[in-house]
C-alpha cells in the first residue's frame, strides 16, 4: 500500500436537496443572500451568529472554487456544527478560471476532513 493523503469518503448529494437550507457565499457576493469571509473576523461571527438564531435545519456552504479553502471557514463550519445544525454542504462554484482537477480536489479534501456534504448540480 502506496503512501500519500488518506481522502476522507465524501458524500455526494444533489443541490435539490439542499431546498430550504440556509445558503451561505463564503468569499464570494450573491444577491439576496448572505456573504461571510470579509475584512473583519468578528462581522462574519456575528453575522453567522445572527444567521444561526434563525435555527436553520442544514446550511450550505457555496465558495469559489478557483479559491483555497481557509481555516477560517474551518472554524465557521465548526461554528455552525456546535450550534446544533448537523446537516452542513460544499457547493464549490465553478468559473472561467477553476482548474477541476486541483481546484475541486482541494475542496473535495476540505469537504471530507469537515464531514460536509459535496453538493453537484
Amino acid at each position: 500500500q502506496g503512501g500519500g493523503a488518506r481522502l476522507a469518503p465524501v458524500a455526494a448529494s444533489p443541490l435539490s436537496a439542499w431546498d430550504g437550507a440556509l445558503v451561505i457565499n463564503w468569499e464570494r457576493h450573491q444577491q439576496g443572500q448572505p456573504t461571510l469571509g470579509g475584512e473583519l473576523w468578528s462581522d462574519d461571527e456575528l453575522q453567522l451568529e445572527a444567521l444561526l438564531a434563525k435555527q436553520p435545519s442544514a446550511v450550505l456552504w457555496q465558495v469559489p472554487a478557483n479559491r483555497s479553502p481557509l481555516g477560517e471557514l474551518a472554524d465557521l463550519v465548526a461554528q455552525v456544527r456546535n450550534a446544533g445544525v448537523a446537516r452542513q454542504g460544499l457547493r464549490a462554484m465553478v468559473d472561467a478560471q477553476t482548474q477541476p482537477e486541483r481546484h475541486l480536489a482541494s475542496w473535495r479534501q476540505f469537504a471530507g476532513e469537515h464531514q460536509l456534504q459535496w453538493v453537484t448540480e
